[in-house]
């Protein structure tokens, strides 16, 4: 007949050894391929906290990969294994936001509906502030300022610029002003 065989397994733990402590936590652990043998994949601490790679999860979800990877998170498209945006970092721990071959889309949802305030363009790398198809590395529809400007380039000065000069005078600047 068969043979039984411990592939997976949930098991309860004392969190600590603090005497008297009853805190525990859930581990999760699993077989892997080489060298068969069982290891720790995900924790719930008594705090709630959720680890996955790590046994010492300080957030409520925690994610630790061993070596460095843009794709240590996904966000997957509706109904689709197919990811829509990674998270992840780069071989110099910096934080790394990707988009699978598609725009990368900031904005708000507010009562479910959304409001988009940034675009950065998949084929381009054109960004748009206010602007959905971005024509250049940066597109701003309104006002930009530059610096510790006291001067609003609010709405309604759309296509201004403001910046200050090394002698500290606001210099605006229209369209009319820039020279192609």
């Amino acid at each position: 007949q068969g043979v039984s065989v411990l592939l997976a397994a949930i098991q309860g733990i004392k969190e600590n050894s603090t005497a008297g402590s009853q805190d525990g936590a859930l581990i999760f652990v699993t077989k892997s391929p080489s060298p068969h043998t069982l290891a720790e994949r995900m924790r719930i601490t008594s705090g709630g906290n959720v680890g996955i790679g790590t046994t010492t999860p300080l957030a409520k979800l925690a994610i630790r990969a061993t070596t460095a990877s843009h794709q240590i998170f996904s966000v997957n498209r509706a109904n689709s294994d197919t990811a829509a945006l990674f998270l992840g970092n780069n071989s110099s721990s910096n934080a790394v936001i990707s988009s699978n071959n598609t725009d990368l889309i900031i904005g708000k949802d507010q009562s479910n509906t959304f409001t988009e305030y940034i675009r950065v363009q998949n084929n381009t790398g054109n960004v748009g502030i206010g602007v959905t198809g971005p024509q250049s590395k940066l597109q701003v529809d309104g006002g930009i300022q530059m610096a510790d400007d006291d001067v609003a380039a609010v709405a309604a000065k759309a296509g201004t610029m403001r910046y200050r000069t090394a002698t500290n005078e606001p210099v605006p600047i229209t369209g009319t002003d820039l020279v192609t």
